[in-house]
């Protein structure tokens, strides 16, 4: 092997190599900023929070997670959001599935669960219902509650979805108890169960 040659393998490798870095580098950062990982998310079954949001220790993966939202994070004090891409049994959410989310009463002055595209859209539909919250859910006599989230229309509290794709829940409680901000993942947040697809 001449080389000239010899060097265009190696220029070639090192390209390569440089290529592959950037690309693994990309999508760990991209991973991190959307969906986060353990040192920085907690987790409450198939719920995520992110404790430090607009905390001024917050790291640069939160920061950048709340950016991309195009919404500032809020302080634990003035609210705890947690948001989900899987049901409770870890299967990812999927729009042309029918969903029963169960949910005990939640403390804290208000709270709300809203629907979303994959893109961070609310998911349009011709009811024009994105989300129920704790003055507009109907309430079974213990204060827990039921939500059907479906394509197709159910009685009750229903959540419309679309024909199909990938989508997030967002449950926000504004103003929650000093129990629930100490330790997140100790909050009695809804669980979610496909019943068909």
């Amino acid at each position: 092997m001449s080389r000239t040659s010899r060097s265009a393998k190696i220029l070639l490798n090192v390209f390569a190599f440089v290529i592959a870095g950037l690309a693994v580098g990309y999508l760990t950062v991209e991973m991190a900023v959307t969906r986060g990982f353990s040192p920085i998310i907690q987790k409450a079954g198939p719920w995520v929070v992110w404790p430090h949001a607009a905390s001024v220790d917050a790291d640069p993966y939160t920061r950048a997670h709340f950016a991309s939202f195009g919404k500032l994070g809020l302080l634990p004090f003035e609210a705890l959001e947690y948001r989900t891409e899987k049901d409770s049994s870890g299967a990812l959410l999927d729009q042309s599935c029918t969903y029963v989310l169960t949910g005990l009463p939640l403390s804290g002055r208000w709270w709300n669960i809203a629907a979303y595209e994959d893109d961070r859209r609310l998911i349009a539909n011709p009811a024009d219902r994105h989300s129920f919250n704790s003055e507009n859910i109907i309430r079974e006599q213990d204060g827990s509650f039921r939500i059907t989230l479906s394509s197709q229309p159910h009685p009750g509290n229903w959540l419309p979805l679309g024909p199909g794709g990938a989508f997030r829940l967002i449950l926000t409680i504004a103003d929650p108890p000093g129990h629930y901000r100490n330790d997140p993942t100790n909050v009695l947040v809804p669980q979610i169960e496909r019943r068909s697809c």
